[in-house]
């Protein structure tokens, strides 16, 4: 009878109900001399309805009958940090960490914060130099022994999804408890916090242009990388084409902690000045690649077919229509990175499905035309658009709402239907 009238509570508490929810789960308990269970589920809906008081005494009151439950536990660490308590939400986690933990761990607290913000207000691009530091190389984040943790300006990932942090971040994000294995590899010699991003896009956008800071004084081209071990072959042919040797290579797996005595470390490009000039010091550092300046007049139509998710459904009926105005397709996934560069590099306009293959625009003439065909699900994500402010470049977005997939079920990565009157048109404004 008690599991049953749980699992009411809960279906209360999911079909909006929650005062219900709450009275089934009250009389529970008083029924059952307030057992451990029927406290639990008292606690729950207190956190689900944002009763951070109820929940807080409900869930010591658990602990107070089950000194080791780690879902109390929990929950009490969550609560104490968004309550502005860090010092009580890390006893509450450390002794979660201690039972549910499968190694040795380090629980700690660290203060979110930018590498150096006097330097970052200035929209240039810098980098700081920093010593005796722990780097996760999961997210890219490093940790230091003045209790300060820096994410945002040096990979750009969102650190409470860390798997070191899960969740474990205040609402205002200026705090956050890692828990992290001890470091399992020590880095003495002096090199360059690079990190690894195995998507095409942000490779570019968040590991490769904002080595621009490290230029004026030489560094990019004699200090060693640090770098994720599983290299994909892209980042692989970005290396060997940037002069960056095996013997310049710092390898660390994923999923680790990793101490270095001196690390440099290049903050993220985040500004349109910043930007250009990551872009521009990229295109220099690869000229090579490029199409001679002057002789892009190439229409090329950029398509993502061969990726697992994301297409555009009537593709063929789109490129049958671009096909006579002089465009050619190119499937980026199937190309090595000098092959994009060069395709890239020799275009006059670009017609992109959205997707990492676009960030190629980099290479893109200046007075190029990029008309990116996207979806109403994606259309908030504006590296693109910040590249193209950045180089002056004309950039049009095609956006769609129609779905091959009930609208309910819409997500991300959703396959959808090309405008392809609104993309023509676009065209022939270029033309």
């Amino acid at each position: 009878m008690k599991q049953r009238l749980i699992r009411a509570a809960h279906a209360l508490q999911v079909r909006g109900h929650p005062r219900a929810a709450w009275l089934l789960a009250a009389a529970l308990a008083a029924i059952t001399a307030r057992d451990t269970e029927a406290l639990r589920l008292l606690a729950w809906l207190a956190t689900e309805n944002d009763d951070h008081a109820s929940a807080l005494a409900l869930c010591r009151e658990v602990l107070e009958r089950c000194p080791g439950d780690v879902e109390a536990l929990r929950v009490l660490g969550h609560l104490c940090l968004t309550g502005g308590e860090p010092a009580a939400a890390l006893a509450y986690f450390e002794r979660h960490d201690r039972l549910t933990a499968g190694q040795p761990t380090v629980t700690a607290v660290y203060r979110h914060a930018p590498l150096d913000s006097g330097r970052a207000a200035l929209r240039v691009p810098y980098y700081s130099r920093l010593e005796s530091v722990l780097v996760d190389t999961a997210y890219w984040s490093i940790m230091t022994d003045a209790g300060t943790v820096h994410s945002a300006d040096t990979h750009g990932r969102n650190l409470g999804n860390s798997p070191f942090v899960r969740g474990r971040i205040s609402p205002d994000e200026s705090t956050v408890i890692a828990s992290f294995p001890p470091p399992s590899v020590e880095i003495g010699a002096e090199c360059i916090f690079v990190g690894g991003d195995e998507n095409y896009s942000h490779w570019l956008f968040r590991n490769l242009l904002k080595l621009c800071s490290l230029e004026a004084e030489g560094l990019v081209h004699t200090l060693p990388w640090l770098l994720n071990s599983d290299l994909s072959a892209f980042q692989l042919e970005y290396l060997d084409m940037l002069g960056v040797g095996p013997e310049r290579r710092v390898l660390v797996d994923r999923g680790q902690v990793v101490s270095c005595h001196r690390l440099v470390v290049p903050a993220l490009l985040t500004s349109r000045p910043e930007i250009a000039q990551g872009v521009e010091w990229l295109r220099g550092q690869l000229a090579r690649f490029m199409a001679p300046i002057g002789q892009a007049g190439a229409l090329i139509y950029v398509s993502r077919r061969d990726a697992r998710w994301r297409h555009v459904a009537n593709e063929d009926e789109l490129y049958a229509r671009l096909q006579p105005l002089g465009f050619r397709m190119i499937v980026p996934g199937r190309l090595s990175v000098s092959e994009q560069i060069g395709h890239f590099s020799g275009a006059k306009i670009v017609v992109c499905v959205h997707g990492a293959a676009l960030t190629n625009m980099i290479f893109t003439p200046a007075d190029a035309s990029i008309i990116e065909i996207n979806s109403s699900a994606l259309a908030r994500m504006d590296d693109f658009h910040r590249i193209a402010q950045a180089r002056g470049q004309r950039m049009v977005s095609v956006i769609s709402k129609s779905y091959t997939a009930p609208q309910e079920t819409v997500n991300v990565n959703a396959d959808y239907y090309a405008d392809i009157d609104a993309v023509v048109r676009e065209v022939e404004r270029s033309l």
